[in-house]
């Protein structure tokens, strides 16, 4: 009789201790020891791991559907305790943004349904100490058209007293749309970019910044037809760099007589520079 009741009391323990869903669907990073008992059902916590460099400390791997898929992570910087979410999913706004434990809001655009995830990199651009975190996000697709934005944020923390510490954020950008203010990347572009065929027929003489550049082009002219103007600004890329830099790259593309959208021939690179109180571009240059 008396084993029973033990038994009995120990089953009622085991039930009493079982992890219970909880309804804070963002976990707060910092409290590793509830993290073993969080809210990621059978079909999250179920997910094989290739690499824990993959996934965050609660087992979610970047990009995963999971019953978390409402706030999917889409990057991290694992060793600086930086996490990238998403909220409203594909083709919404909105990311949460956790670095030690504390999640801010932005108002960025989520992936496209080409699923091509936000880039981190966490580097002191501005040359004060103090590291800004770069975010490449891909924000526009579609026929002839490939974009991204680079958001550089300048990070604030309050630690004069811990109990009140908090993250605040100085946020700048440059933007692949073309309308816009001064975020706009294309408004960099305030000099005339022409084009005229060459005598040869397989090449083009792009004109850009008072300098002419032989570009060869893998169609013959002939082939094109007319060539009526120059276009810009719907294949736009941000990279990061093994030296720590961020680089531009935007196609110039040709509109012909034959095709139906631009005959791609060329792209103007550009250097992104941070100075602490906005971005800008320098050393632009004209690549094949």
């Amino acid at each position: 009789m008396r084993a029973a009741k033990l038994l009995l009391i120990s089953l009622s323990l085991l039930l009493l201790c079982g992890c219970q869903p909880t309804q804070q669907v963002l976990p707060t990073i910092e409290n590793e020891t509830s993290s073993k008992c969080a809210s990621l059902d059978e079909s999250a916590t179920s997910i094989e791991q290739e690499s824990t460099d993959k996934t965050d400390e609660y087992g979610v791997m970047i990009g995963a559907e999971t019953s978390l898929s409402r706030f999917p992570l889409y990057a991290m910087i694992k060793e600086e305790n930086i996490y990238l979410y998403g909220v409203n999913g594909i083709n919404g706004r909105g990311m949460v943004l956790f670095i030690d434990g504390q999640g801010t809001y932005f108002d960025w655009p989520c992936p496209t349904p080409r699923r091509i995830m936000p880039q981190l990199s966490y580097f002191d651009y501005d040359g004060d100490g103090e590291k800004e975190l770069a975010v490449i996000l891909y924000t526009g697709s579609g026929t002839g058209i490939a974009k991204m934005n680079l958001y550089m944020l300048k990070i604030n923390r309050n630690e004069s007293d811990y109990i009140t510490y908090n993250i605040t954020y100085e946020e700048y950008s440059l933007e692949s749309n073309r309308s816009g203010t001064g975020s706009n990347l294309t408004d960099w572009f305030n000099k005339q970019i022409t084009a005229q065929y060459a005598e040869d027929n397989k090449s083009v003489v792009i004109t850009f910044d008072g300098t002419d550049y032989i570009v060869e082009m893998d169609r013959n002219a002939s082939d094109l037809g007319s060539l009526n103007s120059v276009e810009y600004g719907d294949i736009v890329e941000f990279k990061f760099t093994e030296e720590n830099e961020i680089v531009v790259s935007i196609k110039i593309g040709l509109n012909v007589e034959r095709a139906a959208g631009p005959y791609y021939v060329c792209a103007i690179e550009a250097n992104v520079v941070f100075d602490g109180s906005g971005l800008s571009l320098s050393d632009l240059r004209l690549v094949s």
